[in-house]
């Protein structure tokens, strides 16, 4: 009798203590200014590691508690903070910030700041690349 109180006493403190542990899933789309769709955009949980990324249409999906916040982050755009609540969807319109920007070098193996960069840089327009006699089986 004993072991099976202990059993229904066990059994309701694990539905109840989810109740008080809730998670929620969160989504919403996220544009600029003009309504486009920003892809690559970062969704982090302030003060943790996990977040994922929006799609190629801006949207993006992250399981989250209600008393975390979203950080909103991209290149070339001022970052949002947005506290979740009990919301289940959060359309950000991210507005650009020009001094946010700054030369960025894409190297074989990762991006760095011009004057972050030691080696030898070279630029190559599109106009050189088109003058480039190319064979062909013309």
């Amino acid at each position: 009798m004993k072991h099976c109180i202990k059993q229904i006493l066990s059994i309701l403190f694990l539905l109840f203590s989810g109740l008080f542990y809730a998670q929620t899933t969160v989504s919403g789309n996220i544009t600029d200014n003009q309504g486009v769709p920003i892809p690559g955009v970062a969704v982090v949980i302030q003060g943790t590691s996990q977040g994922t990324t929006t799609d190629f249409d801006g949207n993006y999906s992250i399981t989250v508690e209600p008393n975390q916040t979203l950080i909103f982050s991209s290149i070339g755009f001022s970052s949002q903070n947005v506290q979740v609540g009990n919301q289940s969807t959060i359309n950000i319109v991210l507005e650009t910030s020009a001094e946010l920007l700054d030369e960025i070098i894409v190297t074989g193996y990762g991006t760095e700041t011009k004057r972050e960069s030691t080696g030898a840089i070279s630029t190559v327009k599109a106009e050189d690349l088109a003058i480039i006699p190319s064979g062909n089986i013309e």
